[in-house]
């Protein structure tokens, strides 16, 4: 459509649909805000046309490692339910343990690795990974995420030595 055509239109088609709602029993002032809301809508139409996307969608579709996305999600995914930690969450911490683990030359997921890991994170933290049918609570996924926070931390006890 034409640069002129288009304003128009806009014009047009919101006195159009202001006199149908007075005609159809909408009081004056009712009517006339309909109109200029229509009015506005379209100007934000016309300027909005042809222009790209906004950058957040591009941003939000492929997040980086370590982006505040990432711990937005997580959090999201850790809300706790009557039966405790749901299953996506609880993938988020897995997949979070494997690549916090992966460069020490440990998998999680294999068991010829669990005692290693069992030492480095604890027991618990290590149930919290492998839950099976066992409800998991909130507490239990928080110390294991300390768990493998404190995996980079050296250790404090040997400083003042």
């Amino acid at each position: 459509m034409s640069g002129r055509r288009r304003p128009a239109l806009v014009v047009v088609a919101a006195l159009l649909v202001g006199a149908a709602c007075w005609y159809f029993g909408m009081d004056v002032p009712h009517s006339v805000t309909v109109t200029v809301a229509l009015l506005a809508v379209g100007a934000a139409w016309i300027a909005a046309d042809g222009e790209d996307a906004p950058g957040w969608e591009s941003a939000s579709s492929a997040p980086g490692e370590g982006v505040r996305q990432d711990v937005s999600r997580l959090a999201w995914s850790l809300r706790a339910h009557r039966t405790g930690i749901p299953s996506a969450g609880l993938r988020r911490v897995h997949l979070l343990a494997a690549a916090r683990l992966a460069p020490r030359g440990l998998d999680v997921d294999s068991s010829d690795d669990r005692a290693a890991i069992e030492r480095m994170l604890g027991r618990s933290a290590y149930s919290v990974l492998h839950p099976g049918d066992r409800r998991i609570r909130l507490g239990a996924v928080i110390a294991c995420l300390d768990a493998l926070d404190r995996i980079d931390r050296p250790d404090r006890s040997t400083k003042g030595e």
